[in-house]
């Protein structure tokens, strides 16, 4: 019963690292996009 458990949570864990990396890819993915946008208002 143990291993199945901790085998459940190592998935959860996985999840909630993998949708937080996505977050912070998407987080990047916009400030490029603001960088962009401001480039071009400057020039």
């Amino acid at each position: 019963m143990t291993l199945e458990v901790s085998l459940i949570n190592v998935k959860m864990i996985k999840n909630i690292y993998s949708k937080n990396n996505n977050v912070n890819k998407n987080q990047k993915n916009s400030f490029k996009l603001q960088n962009t946008a401001n480039e071009h208002i400057e020039v």
